[in-house]
């Protein structure tokens, strides 16, 4: 009991300086022509419409934040024109617009800087995700031939111990995956663990390294047998547990998200992306922004919008599912996924568009907007 207080606690304590951080954002403005009763009311309608944008940029510290706020009265037309830049870690964002009043035109540029911090952190995460894999790629290409050693004069334990620090991010992506198929029901086998199925991708690995199809991308080819064992353990529970368990060597120490924790680097930061990974996909999958079903899907909280994508993905068939997912959440291409999933790319290309379909459908049913 006393050690749940004590967690509570500290957690309070953090949102408080979190708050205190957020309030002390950086935030300058410029005015051209503007009375100062239309000055203090654009501060307090733009603190307003920031509070949302703040959710979507709690991934980074706020002093680390910097709002430039520069609002124009033209006479000629009473027309207001506002342009607001982000300064970020990662970039620099602008959002303009020139409107009949002032209420219109915070509104506008504050519905255009939530899309472009969307697509922002979208584009940045991608191309994370692309250099982080390229140099995987790089690493395990480097040791195939080592590799290919051990398993030709039997070392299988040299094998293990070579390749198993290079399963890092693939065993990442399966505790991902186990942890929403056993949420949705979809898992046969419950007690199956992210060790466990590296282990089988490891000895599976090693026993037919020899045969493997030595066209397909090594690293992708691990990924094939993850998804095979996952595949399985959706489909029936193991008949025994696997009696050539690999040894799990001692635990090494984290590696430095950063050289320094230097927060001036993109890394830092998404690394601290929050989990709602899909967030900036469903953006694509609410058809008419201002609709009443996107408005509904926009008062949701984040937990809700969570909730409501895994049990909507739960439901598809499994092909779409799998391909969903690896494109959604793990982030590969079309190509890769046919790949890892042993399917044509054009039938991959067929299952992902099916299933975005559909999982619009689910997404939005039932949608309901308060009075």
């Amino acid at each position: 009991m006393q050690a749940c207080v004590r967690i509570r606690l500290i957690e309070f304590e953090s949102k408080l300086r979190r708050e205190q951080r957020v309030r002390n954002m950086d935030e300058h403005w410029v005015f051209d022509d503007v009375a100062e009763a239309d000055r203090e009311m654009a501060r307090q309608r733009w603190a307003e419409k920031v509070k949302p944008l703040q959710k979507l940029l709690r991934s980074y510290e706020p002093d680390k934040l910097s709002w430039r706020m520069t609002l124009y009265h033209i006479p000629r037309g009473s027309q207001w024109q506002l342009r607001a830049v982000l300064l970020l870690p990662t970039g620099t964002l602008v959002a303009e617009t020139t409107e009949r009043t002032l209420e219109e035109a915070i509104d506008r540029v504050a519905d255009k800087m939530r899309r472009e911090i969307r697509k922002h952190k979208e584009l940045v995460r991608q191309d994370y995700i692309i250099r982080r894999r390229r140099e995987q790629r790089q690493h395990l290409s480097a040791a195939g031939s080592y590799l290919q050693e051990d398993v030709e004069k039997r070392r299988r334990e040299a094998f293990f111990a070579l390749l198993r620090p290079h399963l890092r991010d693939l065993k990442k992506e399966v505790a991902q995956r186990l942890r929403f198929l056993r949420n949705e029901g979809l898992l046969h086998e419950t007690g199956l663990t992210p060790e466990d199925v590296v282990d089988d991708v490891l000895l599976r690995a090693w026993s037919e390294y020899a045969e493997r199809p030595t066209k397909i991308d090594l690293q992708l080819w691990l990924t094939r047998l993850a998804q095979q064992r996952l595949e399985q353990a959706c489909q029936e529970p193991a008949a025994a547990p696997l009696t050539d368990a690999v040894q799990e060597p001692p635990a090494a120490p984290d590696e430095p998200l950063t050289p320094d924790e230097d927060m001036d680097e993109p890394e830092y930061w998404l690394e601290r992306f929050e989990s709602s990974y899909f967030a900036n996909y469903l953006e694509d999958l609410i058809p008419d922004p201002d609709s009443e079903s996107a408005q509904w899907w926009a008062s949701l909280s984040d937990e809700e919008r969570q909730e409501r994508f895994e049990k909507a993905l739960g439901e598809l068939p499994a092909d779409q599912r799998d391909a969903l997912w690896l494109q959604i959440v793990a982030g590969y291409e079309a190509h890769d996924i046919a790949v890892i999933l042993d399917r044509d790319p054009g039938e991959i290309e067929s299952l992902i568009q099916q299933g975005r379909k559909a999982l619009s459908e689910k997404l939005l049913r039932g949608a309901t907007v308060a009075p």
